[in-house]
């Protein structure tokens, strides 16, 4: 069955130690970012329980950390719901209504409608927080209410399981995001994309 995630070992095989990524002077490696992955997937299976099926919200820049978070919500089988970062707190709060996501993992530190996770809170009562963060930032700043992280996440995860692998769950339908419409007619809607279309939008062997 195709699974997004799935290159992130064939890539790392290949291509080891060769800079995957970029991103505000952070560099990843291929095996850096397949572990960086499975350990965040890992941290959110078992720390805050997240279930394949279940909807994870992210809000942020597409940084190299959004991107990180992004593969590890599809990793543990959950569906990724981006959070369009212009949109108003209501319109978000609408589209987190709908989708009922389990967490939020959100980028605090990005400014604009990310500084309001306590009021998108009220959306969904229930729903974690957890910011996106990176070790390589020192000093980052947390939120006095939500100051889990998935830097967090990940540490517990290396200090359990030394080198976790990928665990390539997802939902039995297949979805592994739910994009939202512009809303040019109406409110947004949320559109399903399942593995196997993602996978062959990037053109890889589904």
């Amino acid at each position: 069955m195709a699974h997004i995630c799935a290159p992130l070992d064939s890539t790392a095989q290949r291509h080891g130690r060769r800079v995957t990524s970029v991103c505000d002077g952070r560099t990843s490696s291929a095996l850096e970012l397949r572990h960086r992955v499975a350990r965040l997937s890992l941290g959110l299976s078992q720390a805050l329980s997240v279930q394949p099926g279940d909807r994870v919200a992210l809000l942020g820049p597409g940084t190299d950390v959004y991107f990180e978070a992004l593969l590890a919500v599809a990793d543990c089988g959950a569906i990724a719901c981006p959070i369009n970062t212009r949109w108003s707190v209501a319109e978000a709060s609408a589209a987190l209504a709908l989708v009922q996501p389990r967490a939020l993992l959100v980028d605090v530190s990005a400014g604009g409608l990310s500084q309001e996770a306590d009021a998108l809170q009220t959306a969904v009562p229930g729903m974690a927080i957890v910011q996106l963060s990176t070790s390589a930032v020192p000093g980052q700043a947390q939120h006095a209410q939500h100051p889990l992280t998935t830097e967090q996440l990940m540490q517990q995860q290396l200090e359990a399981a030394g080198a976790p692998q990928l665990q390539l769950l997802q939902p039995g339908d297949g979805t592994a995001l739910i994009a939202f419409t512009s809303g040019t007619t109406g409110a947004p809607k949320g559109a399903a994309l399942s593995h196997a279309a993602l996978m062959h939008q990037v053109r890889l062997d589904a």
